[in-house]
């Protein structure tokens, strides 16, 4: 595990993670490859990042405008103008809905969507791999969630294939993957597509709407994106945030 956690944490050789810009890159490569829309991203020595939207400095991962197509036709169909705003964990760790990465994305769109009520915007998550119910989470609350169901890692002069092979092998960590080919984003690739031509677009940024006007969603997302509160604060939060949605906008629940 010592070299693992070389990669992914640094070492003395190493004083930052390998990993930190692989999964980014890796979702611009398969952005472009799936074609769903206009990229908002400034890429820098290959690395995307959106710091404004509208002017407003949000700092994200990426962000595109969505091209929408019908399932059969391929052709254009409204709504349109919709921007996705997009942050990637390329993390072990499953996303759930009291993880705290997930609200980086969920505080700083609401935050957009507050700012810009006539605009429409629709929050994606990337991450390594997803629970279930946040997948509920995100039907409910009018996000999109995009599990890449691969772990990204760089083409680092610090990271000999053959030894990161050996680490797979040996800790069964299948899904451990080197560079950003076609292949190695094909999952990631098909949940865009996903997207653009079967995901009910409308109804997720209608949602998402209603519910960034509130500003009790709004603290609560804020709060959750709080990396230093305790188990207890964050437990206490997800469920004040549950009936926030059960009260307030008739929300089933079920995450």
């Amino acid at each position: 595990m010592s070299r693992y956690y070389s990669y992914v944490q640094g070492n003395q050789q190493n004083t930052a993670s390998l990993t930190g810009d692989a999964g980014e890159v890796a979702f611009h490569e398969a952005f472009l490859r799936a074609s769903v829309g206009s990229s908002l991203a400034e890429v820098t020595r290959g690395i995307p990042a959106v710091p404004r939207i509208m002017g407003m400095q949000v700092d994200l991962d990426n962000a595109f405008v969505l091209n929408p197509l019908d399932s059969e036709t391929r052709a254009p169909i409204p709504p349109f103008g919709v921007q996705a705003l997009v942050e990637v964990k390329n993390i072990r760790e499953w996303i759930y809905p009291r993880t705290q990465e997930l609200y980086q994305v969920l505080h700083k769109a609401a935050q957009l969507q507050c700012a810009f009520p006539d605009n429409s915007f629709l929050p994606v998550l990337v991450c390594r791999r997803t629970q279930i119910t946040t997948v509920f989470m995100a039907k409910s609350l009018g996000f999109y969630v995009i599990d890449a169901r691969q772990h990204y890692f760089p083409e680092h002069s610090h990271i000999d294939p053959a030894n990161l092979q050996e680490l797979v092998s040996e800790l069964a960590l299948t899904d451990i993957t080197q560079g950003n080919g076609a292949e190695q984003t094909r999952h990631t690739q098909n949940r865009l597509v996903t997207l653009q031509r079967h995901f009910d677009v409308l109804e997720a940024i209608e949602k998402w709407k209603r519910h960034a006007q509130n500003h009790a969603f709004r603290e609560l997302l804020k709060t959750l994106n709080n990396d230093r509160i305790t188990n207890v604060h964050r437990d206490a939060s997800l469920n004040q945030l549950r009936r926030v949605m059960q009260q307030d906008f008739g929300a089933k629940g079920g995450w």
